[in-house]
């Protein structure tokens, strides 16, 4: 790792999770250990969505909390790593990352919109 702020923060969790021998939903219980079933759901999906979507538009928001629970990590070390990943960016190209598209798509998806950082998950 000569330079950390190229590798996305998914490829620190994955490796973590390896060393662990966790797979994602361990992660997803434990990002958040009272959650209830449906709460547990949002958390997998979001995980799931983080760790494939490897795009600057998408952003840590509030799952630097999650993170840091699941991994006993500070929450700004996370969300740190991950700005550094974006700075180093270039603009994403694809119409469905547009930040047009996101916020279109954060107003009917509940999940895009935790991941915006723009809801707290209460319903």
């Amino acid at each position: 790792m000569s330079d950390i702020a190229n590798i996305h923060v998914a490829e620190i969790i994955e490796a973590e999770m390896r060393e662990r021998g966790w797979d994602r939903v361990e992660v997803a219980r434990r990002m958040q250990p009272d959650a209830d079933d449906r709460e547990w759901g949002i958390n997998l999906c979001a995980l799931e969505f983080f760790l494939e979507v490897r795009c600057p538009n998408v952003i840590v928001g509030r799952m630097d909390v999650q993170f840091a629970t699941a991994f006993g990590l500070e929450a700004k070390f996370i969300n740190g790593l991950h700005e550094q990943w974006r700075s180093q960016q270039p603009p994403c190209r694809n119409a469905c990352c547009s930040p047009e598209a996101l916020q279109e798509q954060a107003e009917d998806d509940f999940l895009l919109d935790i991941l915006l950082g723009e809801s707290d998950g209460a319903a």
